[in-house]
């Protein structure tokens, strides 16, 4: 389990979802507004613009992995100290806020295997759903007998 902790693409996975979550929250609260108040756009135009936003959060999704990814060995090492970003003097919730990311730091590489583990078992059933329909589309169909298609509309 000491190689899941420390393991720099688990954290990285972890954060992009994490931060997929409010990064895509923030979109679809845009295209409602947009969608407010453009209420007479075309079907064509309001799926353009969900097109986008969703290119703009798999885009944004990508970026926080790749930034967690390469900037993960300096954030591991580094303690906050009074250059940090939360400092008790600043900001009143400071101690609370670090202590919540420390403890999500330390959860999201579980969460990342649990995700891949989720992941591998829905592609696998997917798979296993695909060629069990690609089996029934080229075995044992046969053409109706001519009497029986005449039964089944009378």
């Amino acid at each position: 389990m000491h190689l899941l902790t420390q393991s720099a693409l688990l954290r990285a996975l972890g954060w992009s979802l994490f931060n997929s979550l409010w990064q895509m929250a923030l979109l679809w609260l845009f295209y409602r507004i947009i969608l407010s108040v453009f209420r007479t756009a075309s079907a064509h135009a309001r799926h353009g613009l969900a097109f986008l936003f969703l290119m703009i959060g798999v885009v944004s999704s990508l970026l926080t992995f790749f930034y967690q990814y390469i900037f993960s060995d300096a954030q591991a090492g580094m303690n906050p100290g009074p250059d940090g970003i939360f400092l008790a003097g600043n900001f009143l919730g400071a101690n609370f806020w670090q202590t919540g990311r420390e403890l999500i730091d330390q959860a999201l590489p579980y969460c990342s295997f649990v995700y891949l583990l989720v992941l591998t078992f829905l592609f696998i059933r997917y798979c296993n759903q695909y060629f069990q329909s690609r089996q029934l589309k080229s075995q044992g169909l046969s053409r109706i007998q001519p009497i029986s298609r005449a039964s089944n509309f009378a």
